[in-house]
């Protein structure tokens, strides 16, 4: 699975990418518009879009490539970002149980 997680402050990156390879999770970063970012966006399973540190710009792209899978967080917290994740996690466990 990979999210990616548009918004936040630097100090952000590296206890979320921590987090994300203790749940066996690809993470993505983004917290300043960048090249990459639409096709980072377009290819990830969710995005988690921390509304309060984000450009207007990411915002849009977000909406735009990714509007189904689109989380959107106003709590700016580490502890909020790690806790959707987990529930992400816990979540796409549980859909592919009941496929399987």
């Amino acid at each position: 699975m990979t999210v990616v997680v548009i918004g936040g402050h630097d100090r952000f990156k590296s206890r979320l990418e921590e987090h994300a390879k203790k749940q066996k999770i690809k993470l993505k970063f983004i917290n300043r518009f960048c090249p990459c970012a639409q096709d980072a966006i377009s290819s990830a399973d969710y995005v988690i879009v921390i509304t309060g540190c984000v450009s207007h710009e990411l915002v849009d792209i977000a909406k735009r490539c990714a509007k189904e899978r689109c989380i959107f967080c106003q709590k700016k917290g580490l502890c909020k970002i790690k806790e959707i994740i987990r529930e992400l996690k816990i979540s796409c466990q549980e859909n592919f149980l009941k496929i399987n």
